[in-house]
C-alpha cells in the first residue's frame, strides 16, 4: 500500500468517526466512490474501534494513583534474555516503563518483536490488569497495515 493510498484510508476512516452511526453507511458510499478495497479497508478499521473496551478511552492516571519515578533511573536491559527473546535496544520508554526491540533467541528461526517492561515503580494490581488487557488486544489485532 502506498502512503498516498493509507492517506486516504485514514481520512475517510477519521471522518467516519465524526459520523453518527447512521450517517456512515452513506457517508462511506460517497468517499469510496466505489472503490472496494478501500471501503473494505475502512470497515475493518471501524469494526476494530467498536471492539475497543471502554477502559481504553479513559486516561490511565485518572483511574491509577500518581507513581513518580524517574524514568533515567530504570536500569539498561539490553543484552538480557527474557522468556526465549535477547532484548536488542531499547526503541521507546514512556508512563509505563520501557519498550524494547527483541530478537528470538533459541535459533529455531529469526522473529522480532517488541517487549514492553513495567517500571518496578508502577506494577499495581491494576496496571497489571490493564496491561494483560492491552495484550490480549494486540495479539488479537489482525490487519496488513499492522507489523
Amino acid at each position: 500500500m502506498t502512503p498516498e493510498y493509507l492517506s486516504r484510508i485514514r481520512a475517510i476512516y477519521e471522518a467516519a468517526l465524526a459520523k453518527n452511526a447512521g450517517e456512515r453507511t452513506a457517508f462511506l458510499e460517497q468517499e469510496c466512490q466505489g472503490d472496494e478495497a478501500i471501503r473494505r479497508e475502512v470497515d475493518l478499521l471501524l469494526g476494530a474501534r467498536e471492539r475497543v473496551p471502554d477502559w481504553l478511552n479513559e486516561p490511565l492516571l485518572a483511574t491509577a494513583p500518581i507513581l513518580e519515578f524517574p524514568l533515567d533511573s530504570l536500569p539498561r536491559m539490553e543484552g538480557r534474555q527474557l522468556s526465549g527473546y535477547t532484548l536488542v535496544r531499547e526503541i521507546g520508554r514512556g508512563g509505563m516503563g520501557s519498550v524494547y526491540l527483541a530478537e528470538r533467541s533459541d535459533g529455531a528461526f529469526r522473529k522480532q518483536v517488541a517487549v514492553k517492561l513495567i517500571a518496578p515503580g508502577m506494577i499495581s494490581a491494576d496496571i497489571l490488569a490493564r496491561f494483560r488487557q492491552e495484550r490480549e488486544i494486540l495479539a488479537s489485532l489482525d490487519h496488513p497495515g499492522i507489523a
